[in-house]
């Protein structure tokens, strides 16, 4: 008691709440932290911010597993690329992708998706692909036919922007039109715009498809896309992140599969396998890595985010997102509470009210994501916070500032 009547100006807080002009400012603040967090969504620094926020939300209340139960991944890096049997060729040699799901499949594996381009040379299919590459097209498509007896595989289906409609697409495959089998699905590996979001079926210019990861779970596990879609409702549930560390074990090199090897096929065994590129774009060692793309957990490549994704649905590690109102409701809170905290709190005492406030916005969402399953972002609350912080600290300046222009004393040292 004695501490808040030290820190507290019931007084000042009385007088100010008959303020309309002030309370306006207020609401004019709560909007202005609104759209500044959005807006922020949209630079990468601050997706990068997020996304660390995201994965430190995970350690803490989640418990992630220490290594994938499901999945195991297979990279074509630079060696192989660059040095190795696919001759560096784009289009991606076929024939060798061919061998190598051979390979895969003597690992006994669950299911095989492959995150390898396979779009024909024409969007809208006119051109499926140049004759140079029809024998090796054929020879690919009709190793998936034989592999698919017995072990199911997923295509890439491709999902693109169309620049004039200003809206994605469904555009065409090399294998649109080629009879596979019942145990090949495809599905689509363009990731989401925010990577957080677990990719579940969507649909596209009235096409329902399928996402990669959706079409590789489902042969193992049917119900686990229903699951993950009730959970997200509306909109796509948040997904557990594996870094790559943790893929370290289950990760192993195209040409070491290629060759046979036997330590590399034993990772591979009983799991779904997904098929990806993690070369460098430019030359051996040189330029961006391809399919690379900022995750929570850092730089992943496509692959293993795809993997991610398919673990998140096969252990059920997926997390509801909270509803609108609710980000909101709090911005709002957080916006009424730094009023009165501006208003009725004493001089320096104002900066421990606002680091407490952003205290317990953290462990709300901290609490949110542990016991509710739901997953909270409050930076844009904190966001909100640091805005109207900063703009009522600059009017209190102001307010000082005219008070010393226009005290009788400093009149009077004017005239002299």
């Amino acid at each position: 008691m004695e501490f808040l009547n030290a820190t507290w100006d019931a007084r000042a807080f009385q007088s100010k709440v008959r303020d309309r002009s002030y309370w306006l400012r207020v609401l004019l603040l709560i909007v202005l932290g609104m759209v500044v967090a959005r807006w922020l969504e949209t630079l990468d620094w601050w997706r990068a911010a997020t996304y660390r926020t995201y994965g430190a939300l995970l350690r803490i209340s989640q418990s992630p597993p220490e290594y994938p139960s499901w999945t195991a991944v297979v990279l074509i890096d630079d060696e192989d690329y660059w040095r190795g049997a696919w001759a560096r060729r784009s289009p991606i040699k076929r024939s060798t992708l061919a061998t190598l799901i051979e390979q895969i499949n003597r690992a006994s594996p669950r299911v095989i998706a492959i995150d390898i381009d396979l779009r024909a040379h024409v969007p809208d299919g006119s051109i499926l692909t140049h004759p140079d590459y029809d024998r090796e097209t054929k020879y690919l498509f009709g190793v998936i036919a034989r592999v698919a007896q017995t072990t199911p595989i997923v295509l890439p289906k491709t999902v693109g922007f169309d620049e004039r409609a200003r809206s994605f697409v469904v555009d065409a495959d090399l294998f649109d039109q080629v009879p596979l089998g019942q145990k090949v699905a495809a599905g689509y590996t363009r990731v989401p715009a925010d990577l957080r979001n677990l990719a579940l079926p969507t649909t596209v210019n009235g096409q329902r498809i399928k996402s990669l990861a959706a079409a590789a779970a489902a042969f193992v596990e049917p119900e686990s896309v229903a699951v993950a879609q009730r959970r997200g409702g509306d909109e796509l549930p948040f997904s557990m992140f594996l870094p790559e560390a943790a893929y370290a074990r289950v990760t192993v090199r195209a040409r070491d599969v290629l060759a046979g090897d036997a330590a590399a096929l034993r990772a591979l065994q009983h799991r779904v396998v997904v098929v990806g590129g993690q070369w460098h774009r430019e030359a051996y060692g040189r330029g961006p890595l391809v399919d690379h793309h900022l995750t929570p957990v850092g730089l992943l490549p496509g692959a293993i985010i795809h993997a991610n994704y398919i673990e998140a649905l096969l252990a059920q590690r997926s997390f509801s997102p909270s509803f609108h109102w609710v980000h909101y409701g709090l911005d709002v809170l957080v916006g009424v509470a730094l009023a009165v905290i501006f208003v009725a709190v004493r001089g320096p005492w104002k900066v421990l009210y606002i680091v407490v406030l952003a205290l317990v916005v953290a462990v709300i969402s901290v609490a949110a994501f542990q016991n509710l399953g739901t997953f909270f972002d409050g930076v844009p609350a904190l966001v909100l916070l640091g805005c109207h912080a900063a703009v009522e600290t600059m009017t209190e300046w102001k307010r000082a500032y005219d008070e010393h222009e226009h005290c009788p004393s400093r009149k009077l040292e004017a005239t002299e």
